[in-house]
């Protein structure tokens, strides 16, 4: 077992999104022995005039109006690493050690069948991530636009997993 938990304000953070991304980001993070991570700002159930306010500051496609976010109707959440105490959006290795550990956490929460099998996890770092040969993402300057975000949909995502190399 790892040794970190969610503090204060990620568990507050959390507040409104679905059970099974709850579950999921326990089990992946309790499961990490070398990385910490967090709920980011705004990074749980948002409300249309936050939506509308990461919209109007460039940090989301969706304007919380006439497109709505997953993180709207709480089934989403952003994930943020926490290295030498404080949350980074820089460090892309991390973020790749943080959707292995979901991914695997997600996995095992279906075969213990606390998760129902029609929904799936999809990772926002495959947005856009540039998959060169059909072979998975090979680095970590590859990845897509949003590596904090996940979320849960009742379709898999099209774009095979990264390769994992030394982290």
């Amino acid at each position: 077992m790892g040794k970190f938990k969610y503090g204060k304000t990620s568990l507050s953070r959390r507040e409104g999104v679905i059970i099974y991304i709850i579950l999921t980001s326990e089990l992946a993070l309790s499961n990490s022995t070398s990385l910490d991570w967090g709920v980011g700002p705004y990074g749980g159930k948002r409300s249309p005039e936050e939506q509308n306010k990461l919209f109007k500051d460039g940090r989301s496609k969706a304007d919380g109006y006439n497109k709505k976010s997953y993180h709207q109707s709480g089934l989403a959440l952003d994930l943020v690493p926490v290295i030498n105490g404080k949350m980074t959006w820089e460090n892309r290795k991390a973020f790749l050690v943080i959707r292995k550990l979901m991914f695997d956490a997600w996995t095992s929460l279906q075969v213990q069948g606390k998760i129902p099998k029609e929904y799936y996890l999809h990772w926002g770092g495959f947005w856009g991530a540039v998959d060169k040969n059909n072979d998975g993402i090979q680095q970590e300057n590859e990845l897509g636009w949003d590596s904090p975000h996940f979320e849960i949909r009742k379709y898999p995502q099209k774009i095979k997993f990264p390769r994992i190399w030394d982290l």
